[in-house]
């Protein structure tokens, strides 16, 4: 398998890459012929059967003779190397052609045991219309509720991903409706969210009410997929309840995973946008997600994946679930294992959210999920299933009670020890979990540092003072590494360090440190608006933590103000900025070059930051200037005409469908008029345009350069919002915003 397979398949360890082909290209006119006189790659199926239409041939904008179908056929082929061949088309396909009227919604699929299917859909003039290479929940392939956009002929490429060939597929062309109503499990049905629709903020806008009906509790898949928009899915019990819901499960893709209805009656799927009151065709999938068998701690059972099992994109191919029976507190090893094929395996919780997963456990193609800790109420089910999408093979899968890890009860100022999280330690909530409360041996009024670190876990750390209030606490100081810094045990008594996860079943071994405080008293200060020049040199403190030597300067700021504060040497400088807690809260490298900047910085808590000036390289001596300006940040309105500027920083609003921090510019138009809306900066920007309702009606990113436009642009008396914001996630910056008649 090639890498860009590998990297599109690998959804559970690493997300999905998606993967189009090109643009079609006219390589000639050559006319259809009948399927039954044996000259193109298929044959007809016996059923279900359409009426052969008698308007004339459709000439062909690509190679190949086609084949006619008719709304409701199907029909049967195989893809082999006498198909003609085109790179945009991803390798070998077969033609087939149908007439159609402007309006007409189609549905096509085309499946296979075998192969891995592509579709395009052209128009006569060969451009493509639409694609599709797997559909929801395997790797068929699937166009739905496509609406035609005029009357005449269509062209449909029943092709393969990746140029594979010799394998037989069934392709099927249907008209469907628009509204969908009710599904089965079992059933893939296509829908369309339109404004006929009923609306609800609460399902973001315009929705479609899918009933399914269950006549015993059972475990069930649900899947919703679109090519033209983000999907987002509900579900709710009998009672109107919601029990899940889903976005980006793959993709823009959205999935609701091996999910327990346990009592019979009416569900209702809700099939929804992310974005507000979209429309958009969809296709929504029920599967029965019943564990084929069920494995207890110290068992082995032997499974196999075969073509008659579940088959997923989203969870990489052929799978089986596995029930998983646990009568008491216990930390496992999960295993799974094959001489034939490369495993993948991963540990679903009773939402159907992926808690671990492994393909290769070290030098193997098999998997393990180590130290995974499980109550006696615990609801798992155990997910089997290959990094070969395509790959069947018998497996055998164990679960064995995890090893003790060590436990730490106590440590000294100056020691690093080592530690187990697992399920023999206590466990509270208000620990995230598991938990090891170490007692800290050093004297009243010492300053510390405490650092916990692993290379398995994702931890977190809390301090109690003797009182057994907490006093500090970190996460993802480093990366998933936690730190807690200059903590000042001002009280008499013992303080207790909790070592703990961010997950409430994570288990993993740890090492803990306590070490003197660093002393970051600063000796110089400066204020929004002035430069100071200084040095580092070996006169400076100097600590790991800050790369060497380092000089840290307090920011004479108020409370409340947008700052930039930048560094400037021959040398290759580093800045942190700290907050009123000694906590790093932002930090740069190489800004402009080898210089440093931190740029539109808000200081929201009171109390003094402190700048650390240093370098990249450990223990660097250079002369550097340091400067910090106050930006008066929000910008909230602007005219026809004008040109402003502003600054994303932390004290904008935040929302992940504005890629985190943005500003919402007013735009007040009195009377129709096209305008250019263009936002420019040294970061990479990206504008939104909602109308007076809040709906999104334009977008761009990187219209030149990383600056983005949104030009001629028509647009009626209202008020209208521009959201400046960033391409990449709650960046922060200054930027010009412009709104000129067009």
């Amino acid at each position: 398998m090639s890498l860009e397979d590998k990297r599109r398949r690998s959804f559970l360890l690493a997300g999905a890459t998606a993967l189009t082909g090109g643009l079609a290209g006219c390589t000639g006119l050559l006319d259809e012929t009948d399927l039954e006189d044996g000259t193109a790659n298929g044959t007809t199926d016996s059923t279900p059967t359409a009426p052969t239409t008698t308007a004339e041939p459709i000439d062909l904008p690509v190679e190949g003779e086609a084949t006619r179908i008719e709304y409701g056929a199907s029909v049967s082929g195989e893809l082999t190397a006498s198909a003609p061949s085109d790179p945009q088309f991803e390798g070998y396909y077969q033609p087939y052609t149908f007439v159609g009227s402007a309006g007409d919604v189609v549905q096509i699929s085309m499946t296979s045991p075998g192969g891995d299917p592509y579709l395009f859909l052209l128009d006569e003039q060969g451009n493509v219309l639409e694609e599709n290479d797997d559909d929801a929940t395997s790797f068929n392939s699937a166009i739905g509720g496509f609406e035609l956009p005029s009357d005449g002929g269509y062209i449909i490429l029943a092709g393969s991903f990746s140029d594979t060939i010799d394998f037989e597929y069934q392709l099927s062309l249907t008209q469907v409706q628009s509204d969908l109503r009710s599904i089965a499990v079992g059933e893939t049905r296509t829908g369309t969210i339109d404004s006929s629709d009923p609306q609800s903020d609460e399902y973001n806008g315009y929705y479609e009410p899918v009933t399914l009906d269950v006549g015993s509790e059972m475990a069930v898949n649900v899947a919703m997929s679109s090519a033209d928009d983000d999907t987002y899915l509900y579900l709710l019990d009998p009672d109107g309840n919601v029990i899940a819901e889903n976005d980006d499960f793959n993709g823009l893709n959205s999935m609701i995973l091996n999910l327990r209805l346990p009592e019979p009656g009416e569900y209702t799927i809700i099939a929804t946008s992310f974005e507000p009151n979209a429309t958009f065709s969809y296709e929504l999938s029920v599967s029965d997600a019943t564990p084929s068998q069920t494995v207890s701690v110290g068992e082995t059972v032997q499974g196999e994946l075969s073509a008659d099992d579940a088959q997923s994109a989203a969870l990489n191919g052929y799978y089986d679930f596995i029930g998983f029976d646990v009568s008491s507190d216990v930390t496992v090893d999960i295993e799974m294992s094959s001489p034939d094929g490369d495993t993948l395996l991963a540990v679903l919780d009773a939402e159907g959210a992926v808690v671990a997963a492994n393909d290769d456990a070290g030098d193997s193609l098999d998997s393990r999920i180590s130290r995974f800790a499980v109550g006696p109420d615990s609801d798992y089910t155990i997910l089997a299933t290959s990094f070969d999408p395509t790959a069947t093979f018998s497996y055998e899968l164990s679960v064995t009670e995890s090893e003790p890890l060590p436990d730490l009860r106590s440590i000294s100022l100056g020691e690093t020890r080592t530690g187990g999280i697992d399920g023999n330690d206590p466990r509270e909530s208000r620990f995230n979990g598991y938990y090891e409360p170490v007692t800290l041996d050093a004297p009243t009024g010492t300053t510390v540092d405490v650092s916990m670190s692993s290379a398995n876990g994702d931890t977190y750390l809390y301090v109690l003072d003797p009182s057994g209030t907490v006093v500090a606490e970190n996460d993802d100081y480093d990366g998933l590494n936690s730190r807690i810094n200059r903590l000042t045990l001002s009280e008499s008594g013992d303080y207790t360090i909790i070592a703990t996860s961010f997950s409430d079943e994570d288990t993993f071994e740890y090492e803990l440190s306590v070490t003197e405080g660093t002393d970051l008293s600063p000796e110089q200060s400066i204020a929004p608006g002035e430069t100071l020049t200084s040095e580092l040199g070996p006169e400076d403190p100097q600590s790991d933590r800050f790369n060497g030597y380092h000089e840290p300067i307090a920011l004479d700021a108020p409370t409340g103000s947008t700052v930039t504060i930048s560094m400037n040497s021959d040398g290759d400088t580093y800045l942190y900025l700290l907050d009123p807690s000694g906590q790093i809260v932002a930090q740069n490298d190489d800004y402009n070059g080898l210089n440093s900047e931190i740029p539109a910085f808000t200081l929201s808590e009171s109390g003094d930051y402190t700048i650390i000036a240093t370098s990249f390289s450990y223990d660097a001596t250079f002369e550097y200037e340091l400067s910090v300006t106050e930006i008066d940040s929000d910008l909230r309105s602007i005219s026809v005409g004008e040109t402003r500027t502003g600054v994303l920083d932390t004290s904008d609003p935040r929302e992940d469908r504005f890629n985190g921090y943005y500003e919402p510019v007013t735009l007040t138009i009195d009377s129709t008029t096209t305008v250019d809306i263009s936002m420019t900066s040294d970061g990479d920007t990206y504008l939104y345009l909602l109308d007076p309702s809040g709906t999104v009606i334009g977008e761009n990113d990187d219209y030149s350069g990383l600056d983005s436009a949104i030009t001629g642009v028509t647009l009626q008396s209202g008020e209208y919002t521009i959201i400046a914001t960033s391409f990449s996630y709650s960046a922060t910056f200054e930027y010009e915003l412009t709104v000129r008649r067009a």
